[in-house]
């Protein structure tokens, strides 16, 4: 498919990123084109006016002569991330590699899903999962198509296809990056190889251009993540981005250098939207260090596990949210509450307001026993709602709980109790997700549960029991598609080793 060439779906939007193209070399941005200062008067109207020819529609993107047999597809697919409105409301599904020294075998990866498992997420309300997986090719040289990795992730896409869900499909692993840096054991030996290894920043590039020839006509598939969480700075032990850019700027190790060339490798065969997370793991504070590229359809992420002493606290640990009139935590000049999340999540207003781009959240969440964890989760989606971005809690496990070994610090369907022997869809940490996903569903007219799926009340916004009159609609044109530290104790090469440095 040849490329798209246009800006934005918004008038904001699309002056915006046409400006800034038209523009870069004088550095200034649109921002700066508004004071009626006569200095700048003449390069206004010069911007404008090309900005206005490129942008031909302000209400939908432009696609090329080759494209143009199938617009609305493509036209619907980047609504959902570029409307002025949160769209995508879900989860994420981690899936790892098994490596044959840590986990005792390399047959598939951590977990199994079920197709009972999806269809009971759609039930909530949800419509999006955010596939966290491992990539379709090789670790280690050669680096040639698993075929494994590509089996389980065709699987996991039919069930949620069928479930009616929206996908986008997100690599965690790939040539020269194994599953061992999100991990916090000595066991697992890490390689992050691929921010020094020519050959493998061109097989990611391989990767992606495969993946997006063999997914951009699956209609359950709405976007690419293009690395989970990039780590170029952990390779360097250059862990902010005042210690990072002075020395490592435009270098291999430079995320602003490799995303651009995925990008790329994408468009060979699609214009599904792509999603570009920062470094430093992705987090709030690296947000602003990512250099937009000129691409009309990629999105741009952040995970917010601000603050990480709280959201990633042991099941004994006593930081609450909010604070009890006592705690100075963890600003004792603000406090630690609604307010002190607003200033955090300000980072989207500003980046969006700077560069005129999409904006989606796609990992937040908080260990499950810390104390006000349900009011912690209930205020960052009102925060991310306000903000009208898309949204992807870490994290939606199964129902077969029986086969993980840990405390699963982020599944919250066993609510805050670490011993708790089984899900449960009721308690106040489900509820709080519950009742922004049944308020804000994609199909508000259906006002019952599908069929065979029966879902304990949670308040005012349960929906009615199930009743076998009213089968799920099917859905028209285009179809949708962290772990804490471990605590000392646990077992040392669980299948589900924990997550290290979530941001």
């Amino acid at each position: 498919m040849a490329r798209a060439s246009a800006c934005p779906r918004t008038y904001k939007s699309c002056v915006s990123r046409c400006c800034l193209s038209l523009i870069q070399a004088s550095r200034m941005s649109c921002v700066a084109l508004e004071p009626e200062a006569v200095m700048y008067r003449k390069l206004v109207l010069s911007a404008l006016s090309a900005a206005m020819a490129a942008c031909v529609s302000f209400s939908s993107p432009q696609v090329s002569a080759a494209d143009a047999a199938q617009p609305t597809a493509q036209n619907a697919t980047w609504a959902l991330w570029s409307d002025v409105q949160t769209r995508l409301r879900g989860v994420n599904i981690y899936q790892r590699r098994l490596y044959q020294d840590y986990d005792g075998t390399s047959d598939g990866v951590w977990e199994r899903y079920t197709q009972a498992d999806f269809d009971r997420l759609a039930a909530m309300g949800a419509n999006y999962v955010h596939i966290s997986h491992p990539g379709l090719y090789r670790e280690t040289p050669p680096y040639v198509l698993d075929q494994g990795m590509q089996d389980s992730l065709d699987g996991l896409l039919a069930m949620i296809g069928k479930a009616g869900l929206h996908a986008v499909i997100a690599f965690r692993t790939g040539p020269g990056r194994n599953e061992c840096i999100f991990l916090d054991d000595a066991h697992c030996a890490k390689n992050r190889s691929v921010w020094q290894d020519a050959a493998a920043q061109d097989a990611w590039a391989a990767m992606w251009r495969e993946t997006a020839r063999r997914y951009d006509g699956n209609s359950t598939v709405v976007g690419f993540d293009l690395m989970v969480e990039p780590d170029g700075q952990e390779a360097v032990h250059a862990n902010n981005p005042s210690d990072f850019y002075p020395r490592y700027a435009d270098s291999s190790y430079d995320w602003n250098m490799l995303f651009p060339r995925l990008v790329r490798a994408v468009r060979e065969s699609s214009n599904l939207p792509v999603l570009i997370g920062g470094m430093g793991w992705s987090s709030l504070e690296w947000l602003p260090y990512l250099k937009p590229s000129a691409d009309p359809f990629s999105v741009y992420t952040a995970h917010q596990y601000d603050p990480h002493e709280y959201t990633h606290q042991g099941p004994f640990h006593t930081m609450q949210y909010p604070p009890a009139p006592y705690t100075f935590y963890p600003d004792p000049q603000r406090g630690f509450d609604r307010a002190w999340l607003q200033t955090r999540f300000a980072a989207i207003e500003q980046f969006r307001h700077d560069h005129g781009v999409p904006v989606a959240v796609t990992e937040y969440g908080v260990t499950r026993w810390a104390e006000g964890a349900d009011l912690f989760l209930a205020d960052s989606l009102a925060e991310m709602e306000a903000r009208h971005v898309n949204h992807a809690v870490w994290l939606w496990h199964g129902a077969n709980t029986a086969t993980l070994e840990d405390q699963q610090p982020f599944n919250y369907r066993l609510g805050a109790q670490p011993d708790n022997p089984g899900p449960s869809d009721a308690n106040p940490l489900i509820c709080a997700l519950r009742k922004n996903w049944w308020e804000h569903r994609e199909h508000p007219e259906r006002s019952a549960l599908p069929p065979g799926i029966d879902l304990p009340p949670c308040g005012p916004f349960t929906p009615p029991s199930s009743d076998d009159s009213t089968a799920p609609t099917p859905r028209s044109g285009l179809l949708p598609g962290r772990m804490a530290p471990r605590d000392p104790g646990t077992h040392a090469r669980s299948p589900q080793a924990t997550q290290k440095n979530s941001i």
